[in-house]
């Protein structure tokens, strides 16, 4: 099962589309494609959002303790979120992940409707994970470590 042959679609089991977009602090362009080989916990969120507010701190620290096993980008759901707007949020919550802003693009190509809606990608750019709903620090970790299982998968050398 070649993933580049999988149908890219926001489910697991399928191809995870690809993103772009800015790094609201350093400005660097920030692409799925580009962290291929490693899993990334995508998430999508929003400066309004209380629950992803509430999730933001367990992110970072998963964050801290993961450093670049497993890659954090949380992209903003908002058209209207601005990138000065995000990297305030992003700063008052002392995170050091990738901030992203993409003027929803992303958010659409997902299908995300309510917020916060986090996937879990593995390195070969398979979504493993879709959930719905604030995540703790345990769960994240647990749906991270079957994105990060599937490489070893004897069955996909």
């Amino acid at each position: 099962a070649d993933p580049a042959g999988r149908e890219v679609k926001p489910a697991p089991g399928y191809r995870a589309a690809d993103i772009r977009g800015t790094d609201v602090f350093t400005g660097e362009v920030v692409s799925l494609s580009d962290l291929k080989g490693t899993p990334v916990l995508l998430n999508f969120w929003a400066t309004w959002c209380g629950p992803c507010r509430d999730e933001m701190p367990e992110m970072e620290e998963f964050h801290q303790e993961m450093g670049d096993a497993v890659r954090v980008v949380a992209v903003s759901a908002d058209a209207a979120d601005s990138p000065e707007k995000m990297a305030a949020f992003a700063e008052a919550l002392g995170l050091t992940f990738a901030v992203v802003h993409d003027g929803g693009k992303a958010a659409r190509a997902y299908r995300v409707g309510a917020i916060p809606t986090s996937f879990f990608i593995d390195g070969e750019g398979v979504i493993q994970v879709r959930y719905t709903g604030p995540l703790t620090l345990e769960q994240m970790k647990e749906y991270a470590e079957l994105a990060s299982n599937t490489a070893e998968d004897p069955e996909h050398p």
